[in-house]
């Protein structure tokens, strides 16, 4: 409590723990989409398709998944990844309105690597998650793509170009 010119005043303070930036990017990023695809459904009835990629690293699947399921203006399909890119293999790969990368994965083969790069071309949105971020360590174009990229510290990734990070 403070006196200033005889009345009493208080002072709240309140510590507010700000999320790191990447945080409020990853959640703008969703937030776009979301959006984007809540728009999308109420011009045109229909719902934003997903495919979202998993594999090659574990997760907490029932949370990350009722992000999606929980929203009415979205569907989506997992395509779980093995050892391969075999997502990028899928016949109705080109029906899907954004992919959703939430894998990690360094095995493509050429083939996979122009149909992967197809969704471009077709106006498919992707979208980069988490650990995503390390796949593919030996394809520049992924790294210039998305971005940037997590380079091992195994030795057994590629050599980082002078924008990474």
């Amino acid at each position: 409590m403070s006196v200033i010119r005889g009345q009493r005043t208080f002072q709240w303070t309140c510590k507010v723990k700000v999320a790191p930036m990447k945080t409020r990017i990853f959640l703008f990023c969703f937030f776009v989409i979301f959006l984007r695809g809540a728009v999308f459904a109420a011009d045109s009835g229909a719902k934003l398709n997903l495919l979202v990629v998993t594999g090659g690293h574990g997760f907490q699947r029932e949370p990350f998944f009722k992000m999606f399921a929980d929203n009415r203006s979205i569907t989506f399909t997992e395509a779980k990844q093995t050892k391969t890119s075999e997502a990028y293999d899928r016949d109705d790969l080109a029906g899907f309105d954004v992919v959703v990368l939430y894998d990690m994965v360094q095995n493509i083969t050429d083939a996979q690597k122009a149909k992967f790069l197809s969704l471009f071309d077709k106006g498919i949105g992707l979208v980069v998650l988490h650990h995503a971020l390390v796949s593919y360590q030996h394809w520049p174009e992924y790294e210039r793509i998305i971005g940037g990229r997590y380079p091992e510290a195994d030795g057994k990734s590629g050599v980082v170009t002078p924008e990474v990070g």
